[in-house]
């Protein structure tokens, strides 16, 4: 598993976590919405970084196909 699905993996799960939670239990839901938003934030990152590698990388490739 690579680091973009670990955390599309951690993203859903803080989601069910916190979906599964009762109302009336809102400390707990308020936890949970926050380990949710910060699983999304590193998913936002993580896909970020993917998508600027993935360009550099390909700029390289054309670059060195122009030489």
């Amino acid at each position: 598993m690579n680091d973009r699905e670990r955390g599309r993996y951690e993203a859903d799960r803080a989601f069910r976590q916190y979906d599964a939670t009762e109302p009336e239990n809102r400390l707990v839901a308020r936890t949970l919405e926050r380990r949710w938003n910060e699983k999304l934030q590193q998913l936002a990152e993580l896909e970020e970084a993917y998508s600027v590698a993935h360009q550099v990388q390909r700029l390289g490739f054309h670059q060195g196909r122009c030489y």
